[in-house]
């Protein structure tokens, strides 16, 4: 299975945490962060606006 992580690119915009179904998301900062709670199931990749949640 998958799993993903979010890159530099990440605004903090918050939307990939909001949509995730695990609560495998954290905020790290002013970014964002994957935790290893993560199933591999993408929701994240399609609600962010930057694109910059990738494949690990």
């Amino acid at each position: 299975m998958d799993k993903y992580v979010i890159t530099g690119n990440c605004v903090g915009c918050g939307e990939c945490d909001w949509h995730c179904p695990n609560g495998a998301i954290t905020e790290s900062g002013d970014k964002y962060a994957i935790t290893s709670d993560c199933t591999g199931c993408g929701e994240c990749v399609h609600m962010c606006p930057v694109g910059a949640i990738i494949k690990k």
